[in-house]
């Protein structure tokens, strides 16, 4: 009863996953030209994370700090580490987060994604025993479903504020 529709938290992400994702959201996620799109700078610990905004298998995410991301130096061998944006449902939160190999593990460790966390890669690290760092972008960015949207140019082809006319784009 009603005279609107009543989404479910479930029903709401969906429609947003469907939206702003083209693969069916395994990967995409980091919206374009927000902040610096949670970009990984750094050559030693503690790196920093970029501001910036993704949907995490449909939940909204934005970051307006910049936060730093202590990588532990590893006693045995090259270590591998993720820095991923996590959405967990059954904590209701979406973070971002650092996830570690074991030490001398070179790989980074695998993302997660089931019906109660879904793990976007934002950056993969490697750290030497002598604390040298590598890091490789992972980011995988929105990318709108595919729709043609009409609208009126108006009189100017820059100036959509003027009535009139019969230009499309």
């Amino acid at each position: 009863t009603g005279d609107g529709i009543a989404l479910s938290a479930t029903q709401f992400s969906e429609w947003l996953r469907a939206s702003f994702t083209n693969d069916k959201y395994a990967t995409e996620g980091v919206v374009a030209g927000v902040g610096g799109q949670f970009a990984v700078t750094g050559s030693s610990s503690p790196l920093s994370i970029a501001t910036g905004a993704a949907y995490v298998n449909g939940y909204y995410y934005q970051s307006t700090s910049t936060g730093p991301a202590v990588i532990p130096t590893p006693v045995t061998g090259t270590t591998g580490h993720r820095i991923v944006i996590r959405a967990s449902t059954t904590a209701q939160t979406v973070r971002l987060d650092l996830k570690s190999s074991n030490d001398g593990t070179s790989s980074a460790p695998a993302v997660q994604q089931d019906s109660q966390v879904w793990e976007l890669s934002i950056a993969t690290i490697s750290i030497t025993t002598a604390g040298v760092i590598t890091i490789t972008d992972a980011r995988d960015y929105c990318h709108i479903s595919p729709a043609y949207l009409y609208r009126r140019l108006g009189n100017s082809n820059t100036d959509f504020s003027t009535a009139g006319g019969s230009i499309y784009n």
